[in-house]
């Protein structure tokens, strides 16, 4: 999720609103994480402008250099109106990060940097998410390599 604004609440006659416990009880149903991109500024303890934040509490900043370092004391230090109760608080309850839309916009090596960082912090979730309740395909096929390996094995005896 990607926005510069803050959430628009509609609570007139026919509006539709959805609270944060209510996105926060869906997302855990299905086991995702939220992960944001808003206008909003981080720093770690050191209060080093950081490219994004993580769950864990970890600050990723940039290096100067394309790269970045990963310190503690994640926070955050701006965001615009609501979007830290309706999106940061959101994405980092949920096992997710927030990430500053402002850092990306520098351009130049912080881009590089949140790039680099955001691509290496997804590829973590996904290498240690839940693989949860196995579709009925793949127990199938498991079932089927199984039973060809029982079978395979029982002709090469009676050879």
């Amino acid at each position: 999720m990607v926005t510069d604004e803050d959430r628009d609440i509609n609570t007139s006659a026919g509006g539709n609103s959805i609270s944060y416990a209510d996105v926060l009880a869906a997302l855990n149903s299905k086991n995702a994480l939220l992960n944001s991109v808003v206008n909003a500024n981080f720093a770690d303890s050191t209060r080093a402008l950081s490219l994004g934040i993580d769950s864990d509490g970890n600050a990723f900043v940039a290096d100067g250099l394309g790269g970045y370092t990963t310190s503690g004391g994640a926070n955050t230090t701006y965001a615009y109106g609501t979007t830290k109760a309706d999106y940061i608080d959101l994405a980092l309850a949920s096992g997710g990060a927030a990430w500053s839309l402002n850092e990306l916009r520098a351009g130049g090596n912080k881009a590089v940097s949140f790039t680099q960082a955001f691509t290496d912090i997804k590829v973590e979730e996904i290498i240690r998410q839940d693989p949860g309740v196995p579709e009925p395909t793949t127990v199938g096929l498991l079932a089927f390599g199984f039973f060809a390996l029982i079978g395979t094995t029982y002709r090469r005896k009676r050879r």
